[in-house]
């Protein structure tokens, strides 16, 4: 099954469980143009997993990969953290 099938079976899934009635387009990202850049510092992209949505042109992102999660987690608990030292 190739990706532009698989990606119109998606979008119908979408718009039947939305009632969305307007066009979308999906597009997956193999070239890797929207990883961030790796925890090393080389410099190169990566990403340890997750998904990163992006709409309305990059106007809204829904990050949740794993990266993004545990930059998440870290924040949140930087003050029990602090306390703790």
């Amino acid at each position: 099954e190739g990706q532009g099938r698989r990606s119109k079976k998606y979008i119908d899934l979408v718009k039947q469980a939305t009632g969305q009635t307007s066009t979308c387009k999906l597009e997956v990202n193999p070239n890797g143009k929207c990883l961030p850049p790796a925890a090393d510092g080389s410099g190169k992209k990566s990403c340890a997993g997750g998904v990163k949505l992006l709409a309305s042109n990059g106007r809204i992102v829904c990050d949740n990969t794993l990266d993004s999660r545990l930059a998440t987690a870290f924040d949140q608990l930087m003050p029990e953290i602090r306390s703790t030292l």
